[in-house]
């Protein structure tokens, strides 16, 4: 009943005149508007800030996508050289090696080890 009588004063002194009733509820209407405005701004913001990201992931994707396919082609034809260098020397293991080793030395970026079997 503490709680309540407060309330119910507020209540009443609002109810009293319909001036103090206009201004209570323009200023209810007021906050209204003001969030629903705010939740408009960041939702719009966030939005954008979302189209900005997919934008520059996009064309991050794009600048990735031409280098690696840059590094496989340099890759491929490597590997087609050294195909058609082996094609023409003699089939032994040593040369074979010999010419792997070659390979790794000219690109030591592009080739990490070279893998020899028997």
């Amino acid at each position: 009943m503490h709680i309540r009588n407060p309330l119910r004063r507020f209540r009443d002194w609002i109810n009293l005149s319909i001036h103090r009733r206009l201004v209570f509820w323009s200023f209810g209407f007021l906050v209204i508007t003001l969030v629903v405005f705010s939740f408009t701004v960041l939702g719009v913001g966030q939005s954008r800030m979302k189209n900005d990201t997919v934008q520059r992931n996009t064309q991050l994707a794009s600048i990735v996508s031409r280098d690696i396919n840059s590094q496989l082609s340099g890759i491929l034809s490597d590997s087609r050289n050294f195909t058609g260098h082996l094609a023409v020397i003699s089939p032994d293991l040593p040369v074979q090696a010999e010419a792997a080793l070659s390979l790794r030395l000219a690109s030591p970026q592009r080739y990490q080890g070279v893998y020899y079997f028997d």
